[in-house]
């Protein structure tokens, strides 16, 4: 095939964030034609672009010029991309840094709620609470505005066809919420 750089044809499966999965690596020629006389022990590595995911998966093996890369687990939803790398550079060299085509990690199933007050933004995939910024002070008596989304154990935001009924509630005896409850379909406020 001469359409760089992937040489493949057909877009990638999507994945599902937390759920391992398995990336076939080839070694090509540079017209993207399978070269099967490469092997390599432990030689190839997997890295991706996941902001929470900082460990390179591997180090795998390669016989016939392919490589089975099993349980690589990402956790930030969006649109993502693996790179494969010859980490110890010994004949045949394989060029560093193929990267696969793009494709969507989508959020794992809904497990919990995220409240967000003023001053935060949520951070998807996070490996904490799945929020940034701190919380500031309110007046009493002052209404200010939260925001609630349903999201997986990677703190992701689903998709607005995924709603759920959610009740305001406070520990301060005289807190009203308007409206009290509402239906969460994406990020409420």
């Amino acid at each position: 095939k001469t359409t760089p750089p992937f040489g493949v044809s057909g877009p990638a499966s999507p994945q599902i964030a937390g759920n391992p999965f398995t990336a076939t690596v080839y070694a090509t020629d540079s017209r993207y034609n399978w070269v099967t006389t490469v092997n390599k022990t432990s030689e190839i590595q997997i890295t991706e672009d996941d902001p929470n995911v900082s460990t390179p998966f591997g180090p795998f093996n390669m016989a016939t010029g392919t490589t089975t890369a099993t349980g690589i687990t990402l956790r930030t939803a969006g649109t993502r991309r693996l790179t494969a790398n010859n980490i110890n550079v010994n004949f045949p060299n394989l060029q560093a840094g193929h990267n696969s085509d793009t494709f969507p990690l989508n959020p794992a199933l809904p497990s919990k709620w995220r409240v967000l007050v003023p001053a935060q933004t949520p951070l998807g995939g996070d490996t904490g609470n799945g929020r940034a910024g701190g919380v500031i002070s309110q007046a009493s008596g002052s209404p200010f505005t939260i925001t609630v989304d349903v999201v997986d154990g990677f703190w992701n935001s689903l998709p607005a066809s995924t709603s759920q009924e959610v009740r305001i509630e406070s520990s301060d005896p005289f807190m009203t919420a308007q409206p009290a409850t509402a239906t969460v379909s994406g990020p409420t406020t």
